[in-house]
């Protein structure tokens, strides 16, 4: 049978079609708006808002062996705020995250996916700030992340395909009519008697995920968010403390405590951490939010098999 030999054109139009299909087919990096739905959540309702709310979302990242272009082992992938869609007279502040290192085990460029598909998790969330518009209705915020990859390693711009990106929405309420009051027939009221305002400390308001001053977790999770909002704020930085229990019992003996750092959002009155929960061997624990050294907040946190 008579065979046409190749040509140089036809010899480097099929090398780049390799190379582009080595390309798109590379490791995938998801967003995920639920860390605590399982699964990858690309979307997530936040529910009914009051108009103008200030609502506090976490945003995880995760990144899933594809095709036959990887990430390097020993890399870390960092995920900041890129492009941002926000609905007229809303606002959106988003923090970074990333996920990392890649394990050794991770396949090198060239290599097919393991059965089952290997995925790294979070290891660092990101943190959204929405502010809700004031008109009545259903809204979607979106915001993409862009990546960087770090240390420096082979081929790096083609270790990633697909992008990275999360919706939230929210429904503004519409704001109620108010009612006429009538006005009443002035009476004369006998003069009170000075009482002295009473010493009230701050009151502590734990946020999801701690809505409840409960949690209860599964023991994978690495790192949990941590929000609460002090009124008034105080004027000193508060601190925050993880403290593992013998039991979930209340009289349980606590363990060593660890410290986590935290920080305020502005002048909100709201704080938050993350706690690593890595390596704890109790049932249960407790946070507890401190001002001077004196304990004015806790939370229980129950972790399950």
């Amino acid at each position: 049978m008579f065979t046409r030999p190749l040509t140089r054109a036809t010899v480097a139009a099929v090398a780049l079609a390799v190379a582009f299909a080595t390309v798109a087919s590379a490791d995938t990096a998801p967003g995920d708006a639920d860390l605590l739905a399982a699964g990858l959540q690309v979307s997530r309702d936040l529910g009914t808002v009051a108009p103008g709310a200030t609502v506090l979302a976490d945003v995880g990242f995760a990144v899933r062996c594809n095709g036959f272009a990887h990430l390097d082992r020993g890399q870390t992938v960092t995920f900041s705020p890129g492009t941002t869609t926000v609905p007229a007279d809303g606002a959106l502040v988003a923090t970074s995250g990333s996920v990392g290192p890649v394990p050794e085990t991770w396949p090198i460029d060239g290599d097919a996916c393991p059965d089952p598909i290997p995925t790294l998790a979070v290891t660092t969330p990101g943190l959204v700030t929405l502010t809700a518009p004031t008109a009545p209705g259903t809204h979607t915020f979106s915001v993409s992340y862009d990546r960087s990859v770090a240390p420096a390693g082979r081929d790096d711009p083609a270790s990633l395909t697909s992008v990275t990106a999360v919706d939230f929405i929210v429904t503004v309420e519409a704001a109620p009519t108010p009612t006429p009051t009538p006005t009443p027939t002035p009476t004369p009221t006998p003069t009170p008697i000075p009482v002295p305002n009473p010493v009230v400390g701050p009151s502590i308001d734990f946020l999801a995920p701690l809505a409840a001053d409960e949690l209860s977790a599964p023991r994978w999770v690495r790192t949990l968010p941590v929000k609460f909002r002090i009124d008034p704020a105080p004027s000193t930085a508060p601190t925050l403390a993880l403290i593992p229990m013998a039991s979930c019992d209340p009289g349980a003996a606590a363990g060593p405590e660890r410290d986590v750092a935290v920080r305020g959002l502005g002048s909100s009155g709201i704080w938050i951490g993350h706690a690593d929960l890595r390596g704890l061997g109790a049932a249960c624990a407790r946070l507890e939010v401190r001002i001077d050294g004196v304990a004015v907040g806790t939370a229980r946190l129950v972790l399950r098999s």
